[in-house]
């Protein structure tokens, strides 16, 4: 196995970084590797094992960066010029810049296949992308731990004062002070971030939200694969109930696994879900 550590520009001109797991064998189809809240590009187990499956089977992986990378982060753009972003900061619908930067490099790579797969809050944007781009080259999408951030804030992480924090959060964005940091009774972001998935009416609040109609995902038509395991620590639902409702909603080949054992991070699980989500993208490459 061949690594590569890149950079490229988001469509916005921010420098990303990532990293190209090539296979060695001559391949024109490319997995892109999305993370989800406060993760990185280069220290998931889960990933490791996925580059260890993709490489068995000819197929490369591309653990791209975007700009939700850890908390608080600084990148540059091609200018040079330093932002702090992370997910403490950042715009859930620029993640259309970084993911179409990272479609962008490897094309010009010669790579005109792609999977998109996502993890945690990296299904939203994997959803997002491909609601907003309807991209052809995208082949199918692996949604890895879909969960329902709206709901989990709802119900779990705030509970009865749900609506008083939504309300607050407004009025911080409504004085100027969006881009500050929430009392830690809300939340660890930025007002603007938290409502971004806590408000019914902002895109990210209803991409995996069980209780609507799932708009977003119904539009798809390439092939999807959901991966949740039976000890999800974020569950708003049973795991079946949560699979069913996407099979409802589904216009496009829907398949689903639940890996026994496994916890929102598939800590130790990591094996079994390389090669669920390589057999899987082999039918379809």
């Amino acid at each position: 196995m061949q690594v590569e550590l890149l950079k490229f520009p988001a469509e916005d001109g921010l420098i990303m970084s990532g990293l190209l797991y090539r296979s060695g064998r001559a391949n024109k189809t490319a997995i892109v590797s999305i993370f989800g809240m406060t993760g990185d590009f280069f220290s998931s187990a889960r990933n490791e094992e996925l580059c260890n499956a993709a490489n068995r089977n000819g197929i490369d992986v591309f653990l791209a960066g975007n700009r939700g990378m850890g908390a608080i982060t600084p990148f540059k753009d091609k200018k040079g010029r330093k932002f702090y972003i992370g997910t403490v900061m950042e715009k859930f619908e620029e993640c259309l810049f970084d993911i179409g930067g990272a479609l962008r490099l490897l094309r010009g790579l010669g790579y005109t296949k792609f999977f998109l797969v996502g993890h945690s809050t990296g299904c939203q944007k994997a959803l997002y992308y491909q609601y907003k781009r309807k991209d052809l080259k995208i082949k199918g999408i692996v949604f890895i731990a879909p969960m329902d951030d709206h709901n989990i804030a709802k119900q779990k992480d705030i509970g009865q004062k749900f609506a008083k924090a939504v309300a607050f959060a407004r009025k911080m964005v409504n004085q100027g002070k969006g881009d500050m940091i929430t009392p830690t009774w809300i939340s660890h972001y930025s007002a603007k971030r938290f409502l971004s998935y806590a408000d019914e009416k902002k895109p990210e609040a209803r991409l995996f939200n069980y209780d609507s109609d799932l708009k977003e995902f119904g539009s798809l038509r390439c092939p999807t694969l959901t991966i949740i395991g039976s000890r999800e620590e974020h569950l708003t639902k049973p795991v079946r109930t949560h699979i069913r409702i996407l099979q409802s909603a589904a216009n496009g080949k829907f398949t689903s696994v639940v890996i026994n054992g496994a916890n929102h991070g598939f800590r130790g699980r990591e094996k079994e879900l390389g090669r669920a989500i390589i057999g899987w993208c082999r039918k379809f490459a």
